[in-house]
């Protein structure tokens, strides 16, 4: 279903999609200078369309999946950005204060401040985005991130890890885990190609969240839309990338 999500364009198309992504990028550079975070909202705006497309069926958009896509992506680039940080200082996991966990299966799973900290740990984090969209939009029940922390934590390694927890009714058609296989090799060029400081990728992310929250608010309250969207980036934050890569056979992207 995604496989021609971002396919190539005619050369013809291309050259001016290259002289338009110039001006537009001249523009965005222009823009920074009065929002330093505008080509991460501008990034989000594409992701969001782009998956759209990729999603779209006779029927429409299943709007609880892309959340749960959006949500399963923001928490695998949780590890994905902490461990290229951790190489990119030369350090091991361990140094940077991320602790390995390797459960009764057999399975590895990363737990730490670190992801935390893109989780849910400043203004721009994911929770943050989230639970500000959820106030714009006039309710203050937000995802309880220490509660969902914790219930993650104790089924890791079990089959109930990932199942995001909420009403039936608005369960997403998929798994996270899945959304992790299929879609971050296909979204991670773009997102390295937008956003090369590592520290700022969970932000798009977040404000990719954000513009679905408000889009789907009839469909789905935005208290549940929030809870399903840290449901889902949660446990995909503690994967190990290169276990996931051997056990699923994807072909994701260390």
């Amino acid at each position: 279903m995604f496989g021609k999500m971002f396919g190539r364009k005619k050369d013809a198309v291309e050259d001016q999609g290259a002289q338009k992504a110039a001006l537009l990028d001249a523009a965005i550079e222009d823009a920074r200078s009065k929002d330093p975070v505008v080509h991460l909202k501008i990034g989000a705006e594409k992701l969001v369309q782009r998956l759209l497309d990729g999603i779209k069926t006779e029927r429409g958009v299943h709007v609880e999946s892309l959340l749960a896509i959006l949500g399963s992506l923001a928490g695998f680039c949780v590890i994905h950005s902490v461990l290229k940080q951790a190489a990119a200082l030369n350090r091991s996991s361990r140094e940077c204060g991320i602790v390995e966990v390797e459960t009764a299966d057999g399975s590895r799973y990363y737990l730490g401040d670190p992801a935390n900290h893109l989780l849910a740990g400043t203004d721009l984090s994911l929770w943050a985005l989230v639970a500000g969209m959820i106030n714009h939009l006039g309710s203050r029940e937000y995802p309880d991130f220490v509660e969902i922390s914790g219930y993650v934590a104790s089924t890791l390694g079990g089959s109930e890890f990932g199942q995001p927890r909420v009403p039936e009714q608005h369960k997403p058609s998929d798994l996270p885990i899945n959304y992790v296989r299929d879609l971050w090799p296909i979204v991670l060029p773009m997102i390295e190609q937008r956003v090369p400081v590592l520290q700022e990728r969970v932000t798009l992310f977040g404000f990719a969240v954000q513009n679905v929250i408000k889009m789907g608010k009839d469909v789905i309250p935005p208290a549940i839309a929030g809870r399903l969207v840290m449901e889902c980036a949660v446990p995909m934050a503690k994967l190990d990338p290169a276990e996931l890569r051997s056990r699923l056979g994807g072909a994701l992207a260390a």
